[in-house]
């Protein structure tokens, strides 16, 4: 019982440091607006009524720039790299701590994306809070690092959520970054998950969409897009797609009753992006490339975000498939609208 009272004092003593901190957070410089509306401007026109079709323009693709240039890390871009990158022509790149070295060397890569490629780009980074925060992790990135989910969820405090999504938004966008590949909305009951503390688990179906919805709407609210993640929903599994292709073993109807609740509650995320895992109650096919899952998001869920697949170099992938060419055409034959290859 002693044990049980330290461990409950220790918890809530946790929180309470965390909520301090996060009240005590300073007001953002927006010096950075002032000087380039560029980016305001391309948000505006995003978050208008526009259908995925005419923000696509047939581009397919989201990358990575890690490796363009001798596999060495890329934080400034050569003529080299930006012919390759304009003759994939992607509708996103996305940013990885080796493209990182400070917020001033961030803002000048991206605005180099920007002015050699266009600025009706995506320029994404993954900012979950805890172990997966590509930009907090640098403190010379400006970014607040906001402690995982999984902690954050247990506040219960939908209004603080909402302040976080709100805060990684204004923090996010000054840097020129306007999507955030967050929240991660799979609901957590399998015993030695990979999600780790990622995920706001350990609540009912319905709680975490309450969760996801607020993180999303703080985020969106605020001029930066949000991709949810990893449908179907990885928390009912023990493997690590980045290793394995992962296998659920459930019905539809179990998990329209439980993983898919959250990305109902998160259908206002401008992306969806799609787990590697196998469902052999409803595809023989991986749900990234299966017209049941794209039927099943948009049919029976009524989901509208851009459907986007989670990264082709995972072993869930590569171990499936010998050629990658094939798993691409594959997914976009599919229906799903976007292959990240980072």
């Amino acid at each position: 019982m002693d044990f049980l009272k330290t461990f409950s004092f220790l918890f809530f003593s946790f929180f309470c440091l965390n909520l301090i901190a996060i009240e005590s957070l300073p007001e953002i410089d927006y010096e950075y607006f002032n000087k380039d509306k560029s980016d305001l401007v391309d948000l505006i026109k995003f978050l208008g009524e526009l259908d995925f079709q005419t923000i696509l323009k047939d581009r397919n693709l989201f990358i990575g720039i890690r490796n363009l240039t001798n596999f060495k890390n890329v934080q400034e871009l050569n003529i080299d790299d930006i012919n390759r990158i304009k003759k994939i022509n992607p509708i996103g790149i996305i940013l990885f701590r080796e493209n990182l070295k400070d917020a001033e060397q961030t803002k000048g890569l991206i605005n180099a994306i920007k002015s050699h490629i266009g600025h009706d780009i995506f320029i994404a980074i993954d900012e979950e809070g805890g172990i997966v925060s590509r930009a907090s992790e640098n403190k010379k990135m400006g970014v607040y690092n906001f402690p995982a989910m999984e902690h954050v969820g247990g506040v219960k405090d939908l209004h603080l959520i909402y302040k976080i999504g709100e805060v990684l938004a204004k923090q996010l966008r000054r840097l020129g970054i306007n999507l955030n590949m967050a929240p991660v909305a799979d609901i957590k009951f399998a015993p030695h998950t990979p999600l780790l503390n990622r995920t706001f688990g350990g609540y009912s179906a319905y709680n975490i969409g309450l969760m996801v919805e607020a993180f999303i709407d703080g985020m969106q609210n605020n001029g930066v897009f949000s991709a949810i993640k990893h449908f179907p929903g990885l928390g009912g599994t023990t493997t690590d797609t980045h290793k394995y292709l992962a296998f659920l073993p459930y019905s539809k109807s179990f998990l329209m009753l439980n993983n898919f609740v959250p990305f109902v509650f998160g259908r206002a995320a401008k992306f969806i992006m799609i787990g590697h895992v196998n469902v052999p109650k409803i595809s023989k096919d991986i749900t990234s490339m299966s017209k049941s899952i794209v039927n099943i998001i948009r049919e029976n869920l009524n989901i509208t975000s851009i459907m986007m697949t989670d990264s082709y170099d995972m072993g869930a992938i590569t171990r499936s498939f010998s050629n990658i060419e094939n798993a691409i055409k594959k997914s976009l034959s599919s229906g799903v609208n976007i292959v990240l290859i980072p």
